[in-house]
């Protein structure tokens, strides 16, 4: 009688477990986070975007190179302008994309369920033979947390290979000694920088607070994205500001 119930408990455990538990694909798509500095906060998150995700998002962004329109930056003035320093290319995503919608709802989830309003729209950037940003700063003004507290950069095709030349976020504020650590950093860093370096893997991405507790620029987040060698890499921005980038958030202002 006890061998049969035990028989029992164990075919129901089957069944509940493969009815409800995690299915082989489900276990693929599980968001992992592993925390890589804790001033400022900055953590290596993967399987953030799902494969079909990173396929729309491909396809609904501008496949041409000269549909992309060349990265700017501000001046001193707030004015955006073109500059050696940023020799990457850009493009906007419409935000009333259901997919685009999916993927700032889980970015405003992974932060404390912070509200979408708050997440700009999202920038696919493209890295070409050549380009790169120079090192610099996520934040646009100086107001006291008045825009993009924090970045989520995620990666959709990351075809650039580091083995073959420096390819990459990079971080040079700060330095680590990775020959001292566990193996298992080199699937995320290239262990050859001294100043951390986040190796590009498609699906996978980096959070960083840019602002301290006080709400003033944090100095250490100033990075690079680094010039490809060869190939592509091409990179989904995702800021969230102190306040509704939208100048109503309770309205739907359509495409940008």
């Amino acid at each position: 009688m006890a061998s049969m119930l035990i028989a029992i408990l164990v075919a129901f455990s089957a069944l509940v477990w493969t009815r409800f538990g995690p299915q082989p694909t489900e276990l693929e798509q599980r968001v992992t986070t592993t925390i890589v500095c804790y001033d400022p906060l900055i953590i290596y998150i993967e399987n953030l975007l799902k494969k079909e995700e990173m396929e729309h998002l491909n396809k609904v962004a501008p496949k041409e190179t000269s549909a992309f329109f060349q990265s700017t930056v501000r001046d001193e003035t707030g004015i955006e302008v073109t500059s050696e320093e940023r020799t990457s290319r850009t493009s906007w995503l419409q935000h009333n994309d259901t997919v685009v919608q999916a993927v700032r709802s889980r970015a405003a989830y992974f932060q404390g369920h912070t509200p979408t309003s708050h997440i700009e729209d999202l920038q696919v950037t493209m890295y070409q033979a050549g380009q790169q940003y120079m090192p610099h700063w996520d934040p646009l003004s100086g107001d006291e947390g008045k825009d993009r507290l924090t970045t989520i950069f995620a990666i959709l095709v990351d075809s650039c290979d580091s083995e073959h030349g420096r390819c990459g976020t990079q971080i040079p504020g700060i330095l680590i000694d990775w020959t001292a650590d566990d193996s298992r950093w080199c699937e995320m860093v290239d262990y050859t920088e001294k100043a951390l370096t986040i190796r590009p893997r498609a699906g996978n991405a980096m959070f960083w607070r840019n602002r301290k507790d006080d709400g003033l620029v944090h100095p250490k987040p100033i990075h690079a994205g680094l010039p490809i060698q060869e190939s592509v890499e091409i990179g989904l921005n995702m800021w969230t500001d102190g306040e509704p980038w939208w100048a109503d958030a309770d309205m739907d202002v359509g495409n940008r």
